[in-house]
């Protein structure tokens, strides 16, 4: 395939999309925006999710200008990560499962960009896209806490202004996005983002690579032994959205975050994790003790948060079904 392009960078593996274009762009020393206005004026790039939302055209046209096989190109979008999570699209602009970046007009107003210090620090600097996973709170490769925000100035991670990922430094402030404590995360958020890849990594080669060469190796529970994977990944994202709506750690966040799991920051999702890992480190009993103590019941847990998979349904029947009438219908008079 002849190419209008010169200096294309060749994909990395489990590269996005959208970080392709970001080095295509500092190749030709151009900020992202006005490469892709001047040779794609038809597409919409960086007012879109375009990891997410790419259309067929759009990565045929970037194909034929850059010599990159279309293949390659879809391969770097988020679709075969959308389609091994198996969950429906739920709400318009966001994918369950896929964290959001809250796009309005150029500007970025949700944390859904994570990234890892390390893995940014290397040559050449590139976005993953496990980093867009909403279970994933640590580098499957090194182990640390993934960031989703400037240490400095706690600016969501903008990649495409001001060369944010080229020259690692936050669009906003300009503080360096690689330096700073590293973290680790909590035992059993680990465990569970382990499981959840686990069940992935049979679609997913990113994640299997991931896996192979990570630092994160711990058992997984009993209770998800023999368990189907989409019911797997079906039930930690019910868990985690029901722990999310009344954990300790999103209390003091707005109520309509608090009751989002996938809108929580990186540091509050490993929390909620966290609490469903000693879940399932005792299942039933400590989710039903929880449950208990929460006053939740099976009429509650069926309308708000169903269907669940089976092996989260064993504990229901230890929770009372309600504490009062539902559903009651009165018979229509006649005459």
């Amino acid at each position: 395939m002849s190419a209008r392009l010169g200096h294309v960078p060749v994909p990395r593996q489990g590269e996005t999309f959208s970080s392709i274009l970001l080095r295509l762009s500092s190749n030709h020393a151009a900020t992202a925006h006005e490469l892709c206005a001047m040779l794609w004026p038809k597409f919409q790039f960086w007012t879109r999710d375009i990891d997410r939302t790419a259309a067929d055209t759009l990565l045929e046209a970037v194909s034929r200008d850059t010599g990159l096989a279309r293949a390659t190109l879809e391969a770097a979008t988020l679709r075969d990560v959308v389609e091994a999570l198996g969950f429906p699209e739920r709400l318009q602009g966001s994918q369950r499962g896929i964290l959001p970046v809250g796009i309005y007009h150029r500007i970025r107003r949700r944390f859904g960009q994570q990234y890892c210090p390390a893995c940014l620090a290397g040559q050449p600097p590139y976005l993953r896209r496990l980093w867009r996973l909403e279970i994933l709170i640590a580098c499957p490769v090194h182990g640390m806490l993934l960031r989703d925000a400037c240490p400095s100035c706690d600016a969501p991670f903008v990649p495409h202004r001001e060369h944010s990922m080229v020259r690692r430094r936050c669009h906003r402030c300009g503080a360096s996005l690689t330096k700073g404590q590293a973290e680790t995360a909590a035992p059993h958020a680990a465990m569970l983002q382990q499981a959840a890849l686990c069940a992935l990594s049979h679609s997913l080669d990113d994640v299997a690579d991931a896996l192979a060469h990570g630092a994160i190796t711990t058992p997984r529970w009993p209770v998800l032994d023999g368990v189907d994977n989409d019911d797997l990944l079906d039930g930690i994202h019910r868990l985690c959205q029901l722990a999310a709506h009344v954990h300790d750690s999103s209390r003091n966040s707005p109520k309509a975050r608090r009751e989002t799991w996938t809108l929580l920051q990186t540091r509050e999702r490993a929390a909620v994790m966290e609490l469903v890992g000693r879940w399932l480190a005792d299942w039933p009993a400590a989710w039903i003790g929880w449950a208990k103590k929460h006053g939740l019941t099976r009429h509650y847990l069926e309308v708000s948060h169903g269907p669940w998979p089976a092996w989260v349904r064993v504990g229901f029947a230890r929770l009372p079904y309600s504490f009062g009438i539902v559903g009651i219908r009165r018979p229509r008079a006649r005459g």
